[in-house]
């Protein structure tokens, strides 16, 4: 396959002011499918989730895949009994009984009931957002503030007493890839590889910002980054780890001494983007958020993050190997 492609030139002023040439290839052929997905220099194949893939993870995590199934599918034990009142003074009885989890009293910490209380209260609150978001139409965005961000924030607000490993939910629909993690599309019929999405190029001692559609990664006086408005995500879910961790002193010498091989670097970060409330906080999860009709774009836009997000991993692993004594 022959791309035609448009050479542009990105002139950029150094802090010497003198200027550098940067060549920079814009593709016309960027609109990309699902199916491209195995074209990534990391290949991602997405998979329908079976019945049957509690086989397939950790046995440690096998009862809670197993909980969550049940309650998902057969909505068994998902309502607290805490609240059986008010839900079936709400709705009814149309819940059997096996929806409602067993009173625990020797279990139950000071305060239980009325915290119970009030995260029913929070999710009909949600509920009663989500019903106004569909009678008005509203779109993705407006969905993500009123009732996405709402429910994350409630499953993941920080408890009173901290342990020592937290996850947290963050909001993260600005943050763009960083260049050195973009992927590249690997089409045998092209021995030119394309950027898996469009950037753009920055000088950092101008400030000016050219977008283009690939570039050339070599010009050490600019930095590259995907455009805010190309592939990104919604929500992720984070690892926090206390500074007094070996694996946090670990993730920081790592991601300060890999920055330090690279002339103009951005930020110290482990994953793939530069968004400073998770630069050193592991991304765990990806929540990408679409209506219905655009499930395919969020799948694409998930696709290409996750390569993203393997290709900074493998960049860290390979440092990582030459650090080790």
């Amino acid at each position: 396959m022959t791309l035609a492609r448009l050479h542009l030139e990105v002139h950029v002023v150094k802090e010497e002011r003198m200027k550098k040439t940067v060549n920079v290839s814009l593709s016309t052929n960027l609109i990309k499918t699902r199916s491209s997905l195995s074209l990534l220099e990391t290949p991602i194949e997405i998979d329908n989730f079976q019945d049957q893939v509690s086989a397939e993870l950790p046995e440690d995590i096998q009862i809670l895949h197993r909980q969550v199934y049940l309650a998902g599918r057969f909505l068994q034990n998902i309502i607290p009994y805490e609240v059986r009142d008010e839900v079936m003074a709400a709705v009814g009885d149309i819940y059997p009984p096996s929806c409602f989890r067993q009173p625990d009293q020797a279990h139950q910490t000071p305060g239980a009931v009325a915290k119970t209380k009030a995260t029913h209260a929070a999710l009909r609150k949600i509920m009663k957002a989500a019903a106004r978001s569909t009678s008005h139409g509203r779109h993705e965005g407006a969905w993500n503030m009123c009732v996405h961000w709402p429910i994350l924030d409630l499953v993941f607000e920080e408890e009173e007493h901290v342990q020592e490993i937290t996850t947290r939910a963050e909001a993260i629909a600005s943050a763009t890839i960083e260049g050195h993690s973009i992927p590249e599309w690997h089409d045998d019929a092209d021995s030119a590889h394309e950027l898996a999405c469009t950037v753009s190029v920055s000088s950092s001692s101008a400030g000016t910002t050219n977008t283009t559609g690939i570039a050339d990664k070599t010009e050490k006086s600019v930095r590259i980054h995907s455009r805010g408005d190309s592939e990104k995500v919604d929500f992720v879910l984070v690892m926090d780890l206390p500074s007094t961790l070996p694996l946090k002193q670990s993730i920081r010498t790592l991601i300060t001494a890999v920055n330090r091989l690279r002339t103009n670097p951005p930020p110290p970060q482990v994953n793939q983007t530069t968004y400073a409330p998770i630069l050193e906080s592991p991304i765990a999860v990806s929540i990408q958020t679409k209506t219905a009709a655009s499930a395919e774009d969020a799948l694409l836009q998930l696709g290409i993050w996750h390569a993203a997000w393997h290709k900074r991993l493998h960049y860290l692993r390979g440092h990582l190997a030459e650090m080790s004594p």
